[in-house]
């Protein structure tokens, strides 16, 4: 998991390819088509990116039971930028 806290606050296309799935993918509001693969979750970063140009995310908690895994992170940032899905309220689409 530190590895990919990595790759969400460098966007390092290097990391994209390592841990995501050439299959996965990313629903995100105001896109009509779903994102794909490293590819995708890189664009998610930009997007968010693009609002928040010194975002970073901290792990919080972690909890794994079998094949699956959930995590809950805090994202920090200055809202200096448009993000895609904010209207000008800052009230999601």
């Amino acid at each position: 998991m530190n590895r990919f806290v990595e790759f969400i606050n460098t966007a390092s296309e290097k990391l994209a390819e390592e841990l995501i799935s050439s299959k996965a993918i990313f629903y995100v509001p105001g896109s009509p088509e779903p994102m794909r693969g490293p590819a995708g979750y890189l664009a998610i970063i930009r997007i968010m990116r693009g609002g928040f140009p010194d975002i970073q995310w901290t792990l919080e908690e972690m909890v794994a039971e079998g094949d699956k895994v959930a995590a809950r992170f805090t994202m920090r940032g200055t809202h200096r930028g448009t993000l895609v899905f904010l209207q000008r309220e800052n009230q999601l689409r």
